[in-house]
């Protein structure tokens, strides 16, 4: 330039498309063609003007890939998409497909915590035009949920309460609650006691001592079910005589618990026997049901009794008889020659065998000898059933009065 002039404008021009938006890294250096030089105070026909080019470089833009934060729970495996990620800086219509992502969180034995999630390696369109920065994201590794849940049981009425329990369900990786990092017990408790009638309660359940780090807890109740204690209840056994009306029939009791007795029964067993007067020697059942039997904290056993019906008392008793010496007495085998004493339900007896002792019946019997003893025995026929009583025999006497002696049978006799 001479004359101190100045140039006013100078038109530029960037070969292919460097001056747009899309102009790539790999592309530049692009051509900037200076011409056409004009305004100031120059003239540029007092110059020959040669136009020299410059170079439009174009730089990698800046572009984060940050990879989105995750969680899981212990005992689950995660594997990456490749697409748990954000992006800032982009052009126009450049893209990310997928990036690399990587963490030691991702495998299931991964224990609870925070680890890093390394994205790279991004691919997609347009991205040589960039200077990619990676931003970490974070996998949180949660605990799993074990639950705890109280196992229902029951106790009987009057007994202790048993060992409560808990079932642990929801491991992984294999992890049991003698192989894992579970520590301690639950606290389980109820309000239930050997007193308390029968009813449900709750067994509440509470962490107590219970420790882990790759697990939390989630507890559960349970129920304890005091049932009835078992009452026996027993017919007691009876007896009548042939004939007699039945007696009273009762039971017995066994079985109870905190002190309780009969005075805790709300009505009564129902307690029957198909025995009446005319029931034959033997043993009978005595029936036990529940009748209008009940208790709130028992059940009952029903044991069935018996009544004996035992032979009545029977007496039979031979009769006194007279006879005059050289008489011969057979007796016969029925009454009027015996009594009797004992007999039931009207019955009778057939007959009696009796026997005399010695000689008593024959004509010889001597009146020194006598009296002599009638014996009964063998009492049979009529309506009653020996078996059915009890007999006792009773002697009679048999008496031989002296004979009368005629004055010729004197006179013979002295002679």
């Amino acid at each position: 330039m001479q004359n101190g002039e100045t140039i006013g404008t100078v038109t530029l021009a960037v070969s292919g498309n460097g001056g747009a938006a899309t102009a790539t890294v790999g592309g530049s250096p692009y051509a900037i063609t200076p011409s056409a030089a004009t305004g100031g105070t120059f003239a540029a026909g007092n110059y020959a003007i040669t136009y020299v080019p410059g170079n439009l470089t174009v730089i990698p833009a800046g572009l984060t890939v940050t990879a989105n934060n995750g969680s899981k729970m212990y005992g689950q495996s995660l594997t990456f998409a490749g697409t748990e990620f954000a992006v800032n800086g982009l052009q126009g219509g450049d893209s990310v497909g997928s990036v690399t992502l990587t963490s030691a969180g991702v495998a299931n034995t991964a224990a609870p915590g925070s680890y890093p999630i390394v994205a790279s390696v991004a691919t997609g369109s347009g991205l040589g035009n960039y200077s990619i920065n990676y931003v970490n994201g974070f996998l949180r590794v949660n605990p799993a949920l074990l639950l705890v849940m109280a196992n229902n049981t029951n106790q009987v009425y009057g007994t202790t309460n048993p060992v409560l329990t808990a079932t642990l369900t929801g491991f992984v990786n294999g992890d049991s609650v003698t192989n894992s990092d579970v520590g301690g017990e639950p606290e389980l408790t109820t309000a239930a006691n050997t007193n308390s009638p029968v009813g449900v309660y709750v067994i509440t359940n509470t962490p107590g001592t219970l420790t882990s780090t790759n697990y939390v807890f989630a507890f559960t109740n349970g129920t304890l079910t005091v049932v009835p204690a078992a009452i026996t209840v027993t017919a007691n056994h009876q007896s009548q005589s042939y004939g007699a009306a039945t007696p009273a029939l009762t039971a017995s009791y066994t079985g109870w618990v905190n002190g309780d007795t009969a005075a805790v029964l709300s009505g009564a067993p129902l307690l029957s026997v198909g025995v009446t007067t005319n029931s034959p020697v033997g043993s009978y059942v005595i029936t036990a049901a529940a009748g209008t039997l009940g208790a709130t904290n028992y059940v009952f056993t029903l044991v069935n009794g018996t009544l004996s019906v035992t032979p009545a008392s029977l007496t039979i008793t031979a009769n006194a008889a007279v006879k005059t010496y050289g008489q011969t007495v057979a007796f016969g085998s029925g009454s009027p020659q015996f009594t009797s004493s004992g007999l039931q339900n009207g019955e009778t007896i057939g007959t009696v065998t009796l026997a005399v002792s010695g000689n008593g019946g024959a004509a010889t019997a001597a009146v020194g000898g006598s009296p002599y003893a009638i014996t009964p025995s063998a009492a049979a026929g009529g309506t009653f059933t020996a078996g059915n009583y009890a007999i006792t025999y009773v002697p009679g006497n048999l008496g031989v009065s002296p004979g009368a002696l005629s004055k010729k049978e004197k006179g013979q006799k002295k002679t």
